[in-house]
């Protein structure tokens, strides 16, 4: 339920209830590091380090994939062994003067806070650098850390950088890549060695217990390759070695850090029962040394601190406590009242405590925080609960003391927040931990007793809250003075009290809620599911006291919420129980004896809608109706009387059906209802009963019948039973015998021809039957790009060769109802319609009829019988584009034609026209004579009729002689007669005009003689020998002018006769009377004479046309 937990969701998690890093405790891994290595160093040791020379980068992945230390034996002051299973490091860097001018602003450096081991890294690749700049640094880091007494440490990090002396050391380097600056590593070691000696010799200290100079010198996958054999095994033992010395100088500075806070605890619990004994000094070092045992993850040892700090707070006496309450106390304008219950600032606790000026209040908030903190490092949230549910009520009790003064309702508020929102932060902390867990290993039902009873103390504090005044806003700490917290606390509380299998409170928390429910008037049907869950607990458990008390509030809700047949049914339920059918024997009429009866009233009222309901499985064969009963109740109800109403069924299909006569037998209306009847029906409780009523009526006609009405009668009263299900209850009632009539298409006309009307032919046949009345309802639809409907009129019944009208009953463009004359032999029919467009439609026709047979009772049945068919609409012959080719005195006509998809077409060729409209009117030209245009031979008249199949083409070809400059006409129309169940003509345009444009060239025609200079054989044909240059003369014939100076013309060989030809001198010149080539063959044997053409300035060529045939050149080899 979302909408439930609405105020439960909107409680944050408020950080004092988090861990020590977000409320200013103990300090963790920088966030960089973290980050970066993505792994869980908190809580651990604080290890600061200097690191000159930028090598910590390098080091640190390698000594995180080794850390926490582990197995960790340490003795406390009371010489008591305590294993510390993980101890994890937190490395600071502190960061010098030159590093920090050097680093962005942005990155984080170590702060004030003191570490427990420093350690210095050293990069030192030769001797000289050592003496100048590392030993100087180094001698004041340490004195600095033997003045303060802390534990220290040196890591020395060569890098393997070390150059070799000669350059032939640097040429194999270079050559032989990684492999050499291993070798030049390994020669480089002896530098290496000196420098760690002479740390040790300047550091080190022979009287101290632990060698505090270490060195790594291999860094793998890192900087430095191609170790030499044993070289790794020499790197672990250097890990090895510096694992050890950090977790000994780690557990020595925590073993003085703790003894040094020991001591000064033993010097202070001394002074405590003198007069003015510093508490806050005490408390100051007892925390510090928590905090220090809560790095060191010694969690038992830091809470039982912060345990004994709080029972000496809570058992000062009388004049402490006097003083105590001295200090700056809570208001009701305090933090904690308005906007959380633990809005303190941790830190400014602690200090105000340094200085005597924190409230007792916050001072125990202060460690109640630090309590659950320590809890939630352990893991052991089951604890967090039980102590908030110890502290609470105490702290709940400080508060309502007389002297703060504080409202009625403050405390109460506090207690609320405070418990709603432990809650919510344990129980996600909780969720946290179980998802880092393996599923196996999860147990959420560990928690739910300990949240349930944290919740319930929250709900028994909302309980004793005074009425609320107006609300002043929504926040979640204000929301909690009003009746939605009570109700979702409520909520929460049932829900974690039935996941720890507290079921028996679980039920009763459920049903506070539903008393909300009823209360604030909203969702009645989930306070009743609520409160039958309550029922069920308590009738479990045989409690029979409050079983009943519930159930009155059950039946309540159910009457109130207009459902008598549920609390009939849960009266009837609960007072077949024994224990209660004594008590109501000893005092009937009382309690839910009498709620049983209203309940059963109101459903006299109301009908059994709710109680019984007959089922759809019930089933009419005449004489019998079986009607199948559902009783709602537990238990047995008896009907003195059952009747049933049947009538015949009038909207089938939103139209009023046909009703055919029935002829002289008698046999009940279809207008009048039928009436079944039964008597003393049982109907069993909680079960479906079968009740058989008889017909003894006349026979009724076949068809479907409704189920208009059931009433029963039950101690004298009418009542009324409710049909399963929405629309109306219908029965199919069949006949004696099945039509044997048939509806078929007669033809198939699948393609329509849009313009025209086409017929659709139906035949039907009766075969056995006898028609004696009927009516055809057809439908036509198309799709989008398609029209289909019928005509006005042209619907004809075909009879012996003789067509007549059929009578029309309704019409429009998409349905017909035609009325069909009685007959007991087949009718064929022909429905005209009238098509458009191109596409597809559908045609229907379903025929409502009467039918009887001879031999039987004569009653008429009624049935219907249809035919459904697909057609195509659209063209049956289509025609391409016509192509005309003009020439000078020819018209070449092509007309390409396709056939459609659907049906073959007959077309007659020979009787194919063309229509040329003259002056004297429109002329055939393939069969008259037009001035300027005649036909040749017209082939098409001997061809015959011809089939073109569905898909099939063919092409219309004509060729006529035409003198353009006689031919006036400018339209021609090509008609050709094709069969489609009748003659149609397909009729093609063409334009003699636009073919007319076209006719003649634009330019004018150049005519060139061309002549070969030599004398021709006999033959026609010019002999030459191989080699011989041949000259040709070119030269325009009379009737042309040769062009002028300003429209130079050029002339030169043309295109064709570049392929046998090329010219021995120019091979383009100006045209002029008279111009000679010089040409050479390209083959031998007979070649074609050369032609020429000629073209203007701007390089447009002009055709040109030989005067007369030149002869063929033969070429002798």
């Amino acid at each position: 339920m979302a909408s439930d937990r609405s105020f439960y969701a909107s409680v944050p998690l408020l950080p004092q209830l988090t861990s020590f890093d977000s409320a200013g405790g103990a300090t963790g891994t920088s966030p960089s590091v973290a980050s970066d290595l993505e792994i869980v160093v908190w809580p651990g040791v604080c290890v600061q380090f200097e690191d000159h020379g930028d090598v910590w980068q390098f080091v640190l992945p390698s000594l995180v994939e080794r850390l926490p230390l582990r197995s960790i034996t340490w003795k406390n002051h009371l010489q008591v062994n305590k294993t510390i299973d993980r101890l994890y490091i937190n490395f600071r860097q502190v960061y010098t003067q030159a590093q920090l001018l050097k680093q962005p602003s942005d990155v984080p450096h170590a702060t004030g806070e003191a570490g427990l081991v420093f350690l210095f890294v050293v990069k030192c690749e030769d001797l000289a650098t050592y003496k100048t700049k590392i030993k100087p640094a180094l001698s004041a880091w340490v004195d600095r850390m033997n003045l303060l007494k802390n534990e220290w440490l040196i890591l020395y990090v060569p890098l393997g950088t070390q150059a070799s002396s000669t350059s032939s050391a640097a040429t194999a380097v270079a050559s032989r890549g990684l492999s050499a600056f291993g070798q030049a590593f390994r020669d480089s070691s002896k530098v290496y060695r000196k420098v760690l000696e002479k740390l040790k010799t300047d550091f080190g200290d022979k009287t101290d217990k632990i060698d505090r100079i270490c060195k790594i010198e291999v860094l793998e996958g890192n900087t430095v390759v191609g170790a030499a054999p044993g070289q790794q095994q020499q790197h672990e033992a250097q890990w090895s070695e510096l694992l050890l010395k950090l977790k000994a100088c780690i557990m020595e500075a925590f073993d003085t850090r703790c003894s040094e806070y020991e001591e000064q605890l033993r010097l202070l619990d001394a002074k405590r029962a003198l007069a003015g004994w510093d508490f806050s000094s005490f408390l100051q070092v007892k925390e510090s040394l928590a905090l220090l045992y809560i790095q060191a993850s010694l969690f038992d040892d830091a809470l039982r601190h912060y345990d004994e700090l709080e029972a000496i707070i809570t058992t000062m006496d009388d004049q402490q406590q006097e003083e105590q309450y001295q200090l700056p106390r809570l208001d009701a304008s305090d933090l904690i009242f308005s906007a959380t219950p633990f809005d303190i600032d941790l830190v400014a606790v602690r200090m105000n405590i340094a200085v005597n000026a924190a409230s007792p209040m916050h001072i125990r908030l202060y460690l109640f925080c630090r309590q659950v903190a320590t809890l939630y490092l352990t893991r052991d949230y089951v604890a967090v609960c039980e102590r908030s549910h110890v502290f609470l009520p105490q702290f709940l009790r400080l508060l309502s003391h007389p002297r703060l003064h504080l409202p009625e309702s403050a405390p109460l508020q506090w207690a609320i927040g405070a418990a709603l929102a432990l809650a919510v932060s344990c129980e996600h902390e909780f969720e946290q931990f179980q998802v880092t867990r393996p599923k196996a290993e999860q147990s959420p039902g560990n928690l739910a007793v300990p949240l349930g009873e944290l919740l319930y103390f929250a709900r028994r504090m909302c309980c004793k809250l005074p009425p609320a005044p107006a609300r002043p806003g929504r926040h979640w700490y204000e929301l909690c003075l009003y009746p939605e917290a009570l109700y979702e606390i409520t909520y929460w509380a049932s829900v974690h009290y039935a996941n720890a299998g507290r079921l028996r409170f679980a039920a009763f928390l459920s049903a506070e809620c539903a008393r909300y429910y009823l209360a604030q008037d909203i969702s009645i049907d989930r306070a009743a599911s609520l409160l039958a869950k309550q029922v069920r607990q308590l009738e479990a458990d045989a409690w029979h006291d409050a079983l009943e008390a519930t159930v009155e509030m059950l039946v309540r809700v159910h009457m109130r919420n207009a459902q008598p047949a549920a609390a009939a049914t849960t009266c009837q339920h609960w007072l077949k129980l024994e224990p209660t059918a004594q008590r109501h024997r000893r005092a009937p009429g009382r309690g839910l004896h009498e709620l049983w009866r209203t309940a059963l009233q109101a459903c006299d009222s109301l009908g059994l809608d709710g109680i019984v309901r007959a089922t759809r499985s019930s089933r009419l064969a005449l004489p019998t109706l079986q009607l199948h009963l559902k009783n709602q109740f537990t238990q047995d109800i008896c009907l003195q009387s059952l009747r049933v109403e049947i009538q015949r069924h009038s909207e089938l299909s939103g139209t009023e059906p046909f009703v055919p006569s029935l002829g002289s037998t008698e046999a009940a209306t279809g207008s009048s209802p039928v009436v079944l009847e039964s008597t003393n029906v049982v109907l069993h409780g909680s079960q479906v009963t079968p009740v058989d009523l008889n017909y003894d009526g006349p026979p009724l006609p076949p068809g479907t019948f409704v189920c208009t009405e059931i009433r029963g009668s039950m101690d004298g009263h009418e009542v009324r039973i409710a049909l399963e299900g929405d629309g109306p209850w219908t029965f199919e009632l069949a006949s004696e015998y099945e039509s044997t009539l048939t509806v078929a298409v007669a033809s198939e006309p699948l393609l329509f021809v849009p313009g025209g009307v086409g017929h659709w032919a139906v035949r039907i046949d009766p075969a056995a039957d006898t028609i004696d009345a009927s009516e055809l309802v057809l439908t036509a639809s198309a799709d989008d790009k398609a029209t289909l409907c019928f005509a006005s009129d042209g619907h004809e019944l075909v009879a012996a060769c003789e067509c007549k009208p059929l009578a029309v009953v309704s019409a429009s463009s998409d349905k017909l109802v035609l009325q069909l004359p009685p007959t007991s032999t087949a009718l064929d029919m022909r429905v005209a319609l009238c098509a458009g467009g191109s596409g597809s439609a559908t045609v229907a026709a379903e025929l409502r009829y009467a039918y009887r047979r001879a031999g039987h009772d004569g009653l008429a049945y009624a049935a219907t019988a249809g035919v459904r068919q697909g057609v195509a609409v659209g063209d049956a012959l289509q025609a391409g584009s016509v192509t005309c080719v003009p020439t000078v005195d020819k018209l070449y006509i092509c007309a390409p034609l396709e056939c459609n998809k659907h049906v073959p077409l007959m077309i007659e060729m020979r009787d194919c026209e063309l229509i040329v409209d003259a002056n004297s009117g429109a002329v055939d030209v393939l069969r008259s004579s037009l001035p300027g245009m005649e036909v040749p031979a017209n082939p098409n008249r001997d061809l015959p009729t011809m089939q073109l199949l569905p898909l099939a083409r063919c092409s219309l070809s004509f060729v006529f002689g035409v003198n353009w400059d006689l031919l006036a006409a400018t339209e021609m129309t090509l008609r050709l007669p094709y069969t489609l169940e009748k003659p149609r003509t397909l009729a093609l345009p063409i334009s003699l005009a636009a073919v007319k444009a076209t006719a003649r060239p634009p330019k004018p025609q150049w005519r060139l003689t061309v002549e070969v200079r030599a004398a021709p054989a006999t033959d026609g044909t010019v002999q030459f020998g191989n080699g011989d240059a041949i000259e040709v003369d070119v030269w325009p014939t009379a009737e042309e002018a040769v062009a002028t100076a300003d429209q130079r013309l050029w002339i030169g060989l043309a295109a064709p006769s570049r392929d046998h030809w090329v010219c021995v001198g120019k091979a383009r010149q100006v045209l002029a009377t008279r111009v000679t080539f010089q040409l050479q063959p390209l083959q031998l044997g007979p070649c074609p004479a050369p032609c020429f053409d000629v073209q203007d300035r701007a390089g447009a060529s002009s055709t040109v046309v030989a005067s007369a045939s030149p002869p063929i050149v033969v070429i002798e080899a």
